[in-house]
């Protein structure tokens, strides 16, 4: 009787362990690389067309010395904020990659003269190891690349451009010399401006 009850007792010990493993498994997509029809699209024409990154937010790396830089600036005084600075880009046109971006953050190595004043990032050249992939979790394109300032040979920069099929974007990029900073904005491809 006391073997049949301790049986018994296994059986159900091992079920309710079953069980509660089974439902405390975390929620994960079965198809992670599963585009719906409007991103796949927006990928083929990506990789076939020239485009523009207009920047429309600066999110730099908050730091306390950074906001002292642009309480010093006065930058909220000509309509722009800390965060919001427009007239800035990224484009790509037949290969050849052209930046001028912001740059608002701390250095960690120096990268020009002293008393230099633009300390912007700017790129204009074929970029290394340019891959357009669909994002591994989102419905949403992964544009990768690396290249150098045009000013400062020595800083290198790794670009992460995530772009969404409405062509809303995330830059991401991390320098050789200075600390992450993301930027927001909108993609317009330029073919279709030739066309029409």
């Amino acid at each position: 009787m006391r073997n049949k009850t301790n049986t018994y007792t296994t059986v159900i010990l091992v079920c309710f362990c079953l069980l509660l493993f089974s439902s405390c498994k975390t929620s994960k997509k079965t198809n992670n690389t599963k585009l719906s029809l409007e991103t796949k699209a927006f990928l083929k024409q990506l990789e076939n067309a020239d485009y523009r990154i207009n920047i429309t937010t600066v999110k730099p790396l908050a730091s306390a010395a950074t906001q002292r830089v642009f309480n010093d600036l006065g930058i909220n005084k000509t309509g722009n904020t800390a965060t919001r600075v427009d007239g800035h880009f990224i484009s790509n046109k037949q290969g050849n990659i052209e930046s001028e971006l912001p740059y608002f953050g701390e250095q960690r190595q120096a990268t020009g003269q002293y008393g230099q004043i633009d300390s912007g990032i700017h790129v204009n050249s074929i970029p290394k190891n340019y891959t357009i992939n669909a994002h591994k979790k989102k419905d949403a394109i992964v544009i990768s690349f690396s290249n150098k300032d045009v000013k400062r040979g020595t800083e290198n920069y790794d670009f992460s451009i995530l772009v969404y099929a409405n062509k809303k974007v995330t830059v991401s990029l991390s320098s050789s010399h200075r600390t992450l900073i993301n930027y927001l904005g909108t993609l317009q491809f330029l073919t279709q401006e030739k066309d029409e």
